[in-house]
């Protein structure tokens, strides 16, 4: 367990010094005016290069921001296990760890978005209903992913169903997936707000996965993981007799290999 908590932290220090050494780039290389109302990005040849390929799309924004509607039902519906569990009981404590665990780490999601919003790196390449609004990362990337990425952990303890459990895995990185893809595409946000996005969830996410094992909580690759058996085979030799059988050949004796007696005197063997 030591050992699997030093990892999961280790890396979660690794992805988040990627993160801040990332973010940092942004506001010293290739800084250039080519947002709206002359607002710059960093990156600003990568940026504009893709802006102008990609163009922007609505129907990716509206799929994405229902998705990111979807992803805060789903953390409102653990959120309900964990109320009710309180009102039943009346006693935090009786509350389970894992939800406990998870409520934090969506409060630390929050607070990230919060930072972002009051300390903005860059805005928006385009102006949508509010004016310039701040566009790094991706906080709809950073949402879906640190919520969907956690949630099959909390469905395959809260059910038995295997076929459920499964489905809610593939399920999650669909989202996750057409969340990235689909929030670039539409146009809404500079390349390096995706990957800055990706890199923060990354980083929280083994940060909670770390906090799962350290309070002795069962992550869902531990959980799910099923040793491989392979079946013996036994192989038997058939016996000797007739019908051109074979006994296997037995072991010969050391001294009747190597010499042989021939005429009362002792000849090498051939």
């Amino acid at each position: 367990m030591e050992s699997f908590l030093r990892e999961h932290f280790k890396k979660g220090v690794i992805w988040l010094a990627i993160f801040v050494a990332f973010t940092l780039l942004i506001k010293v290389i290739d800084v250039k005016a080519i947002g709206p109302e002359d607002s710059t990005v960093g990156f600003a040849a990568l940026n504009g290069f893709i802006a102008r390929i990609i163009g922007q799309h609505p129907f990716f924004e509206t799929l994405t921001k229902l998705l990111g509607v979807l992803a805060l039902a789903t953390a409102a519906g653990f959120a309900a296990v964990g109320v009710l569990q309180f009102v039943r009981t009346r006693s935090l404590r009786e509350v389970d760890r894992e939800i406990i665990i998870l409520g934090v780490f969506y409060a630390v999601v929050l607070l990230a978005y919060v930072f972002f919003e009051l300390c903005v790196v860059n805005y928006r390449p385009v102006i949508l209903d509010e004016g310039l609004e701040a566009s790094y990362p991706s906080s709809h990337t950073v949402l879906v992913i640190c919520i969907m990425m956690t949630a099959p952990a909390q469905i395959s303890r809260l059910t038995k169903n295997a076929v459920l459990c499964e489905a809610a895995r593939i399920a999650s990185y669909v989202i996750i997936a057409v969340m990235v893809v689909g929030r670039l595409i539409s146009g809404v946000h500079w390349f390096t707000d995706i990957i800055g996005g990706i890199l923060l969830s990354a980083a929280l996410v083994y940060f909670y996965n770390g906090a799962m094992e350290f309070f002795g909580c069962e992550l869902p690759e531990k959980k799910t993981k099923r040793k491989i058996r392979i079946p013996k085979i036994k192989v038997s030799l058939p016996s000797g007799g007739s019908g051109g059988s074979h006994s296997a050949p037995e072991p010969e004796d050391s001294s009747k290999n190597r010499y042989s007696s021939r005429g009362g005197g002792a000849h090498l063997a051939k």
